[in-house]
């Protein structure tokens, strides 16, 4: 069992034209597990339908029980991420650069468990 506390604050400043700036700002703390994370993400809306976005997830508190100390360094640990994306109608499609560490990776309201990663990727999410 894993208690966390997991503030998550968003802003989006809107600008006539369309382009917009958008900051997400993320917080996990626990004890258990891997430790606290901080995540910060910046995109800008170059367009209605194009942003771009960097961001950086870092391990701020790592805790690391014996057995995981040979997949993973016993050391705060930086995961970023740079993408582009592009909306067409009810599509979204992105293109990525991301270090992703292993473990439940949550989007689109869909949750799954990921294996580490690092990479770039392309996705296409489309509604109907």
């Amino acid at each position: 069992m894993v208690k966390t506390v997991t503030p998550f604050f968003e802003w989006l400043h809107r600008t006539k034209g369309g382009r917009n700036v958008r900051i997400e700002a993320q917080y996990l703390h626990t004890d258990k597990d891997q430790g606290s994370f901080a995540n910060l993400m910046v995109e800008y809306y170059i367009k209605k339908n194009l942003s771009v976005a960097v961001g950086d997830m870092v391990n701020v508190d790592p805790h690391r029980y014996p057995l995981m100390r040979g997949n993973i360094a016993d050391k705060v640990l930086h995961y970023p991420t740079f993408f582009i994306g592009y909306i067409e109608k009810n599509t979204v499609f992105t293109l990525s650069y991301l270090k992703q560490q292993q473990g439940v990776n949550c989007s689109g309201g869909i949750c799954r468990v990921e294996p580490a990663f690092s990479g770039v990727r392309f996705t296409v999410s489309s509604n109907f």
